[in-house]
């Protein structure tokens, strides 16, 4: 009586365990064909983003004045070569991102402000390079800044007639671009020597002392010193006066300063202007 009741039990977890196995393989084959599904989409999908209907055919530069064209579309090329995913390649029109092409381009060109990427087939980059403005100089090396105060590339420390501008409050560049000063720092600095320009007043160097001072020294080594928030106009009426006490200063025969010009006070409103031998500071009452 036990054995007939043991054969039916065994019966019926068999036929549960061949259930759950069959779950288990229709589970796994469901699982293989969606892979394989998966697998043939990207491959269909990589083979119409290879077709070369819809793939970068030229590249196109426009704007370029000191930077070699070709240097450009190598550097385009570099990164629109290869395949992403093993599948896509890169120079596919629905792939490539031109805004990263932008990008890659100011990062390879400091001398590019600003680089638009646009077209499909044709790849139109218009490019916007930053113009030479003065001179920065840091030890032995020296640099071009554009009009935002950015250093982008290295020039030769031989045009003697440039004004050379100086910063003590910033590090030693290791990588261009480099912003040297603020924008609006710069642009008074910069307004000033225009200004004096005009008048014949050769001012030699600049240096900016953060937080503090800016100092010009004109070619006959007198300095002016004021706050870094002057206006121009303010350092160009000084110079003139100090122009003026030059013309009695200033011994042409002999190539040298009176040595009486070594304590002269003048005073204009709040402002003092101090001389010493050839140095002459800005101080506030």
């Amino acid at each position: 009586m036990q054995r007939r009741r043991a054969k039916p039990a065994r019966r019926k977890a068999s036929k549960a365990a061949q259930n759950k196995r069959m779950r288990l393989y229709v589970r796994t084959a469901k699982k293989i064909v969606l892979i394989f599904s998966v697998l043939c989409l990207v491959w269909l999908l990589g083979k119409g983003f290879s077709h070369p209907s819809v793939r970068v055919q030229s590249i196109e530069i426009e704007g370029t004045t000191t930077i070699d064209p070709e240097l450009v579309k190598q550097v385009l090329q570099n990164e629109l070569d290869g395949t992403n995913m093993f599948f896509f390649p890169k120079d596919s029109i629905f792939w490539y991102s031109r805004s990263n092409l932008g990008e890659r381009l100011r990062e390879s060109f400091p001398q590019i402000r600003d680089a638009d990427v646009s077209g499909f087939k044709t790849v139109s980059v218009d490019i916007r390079e930053r113009t030479l403005k003065a001179k920065f100089c840091q030890e032995s090396e020296c640099y071009k800044i554009n009009a935002e105060g950015i250093a982008f590339d290295r020039i030769a420390d031989d045009k003697k007639n440039m004004t050379v501008f100086e910063n003590r409050a910033i590090d030693r560049i290791t990588k261009l671009p480099a912003r040297i000063f603020e924008p609006n720092l710069f642009e008074r600095m910069y307004t000033t020597i225009e200004e004096l320009g005009e008048e014949n007043i050769a001012i030699k160097n600049v240096t900016y002392f953060d937080p503090l001072l800016v100092s010009f020294e004109d070619s006959m080594g007198f300095r002016i010193i004021s706050r870094p928030d002057y206006e121009p106009s303010y350092i160009v009426s000084l110079l003139r006066e100090l122009k003026s006490l030059k013309q009695f200063a200033y011994d042409k025969d002999q190539k040298k300063f009176d040595a009486d010009l070594r304590y002269i006070n003048i005073r204009y409103g709040t402002r003092i202007l101090y001389c010493r031998r050839s140095e002459c500071a800005v101080h506030y009452r």
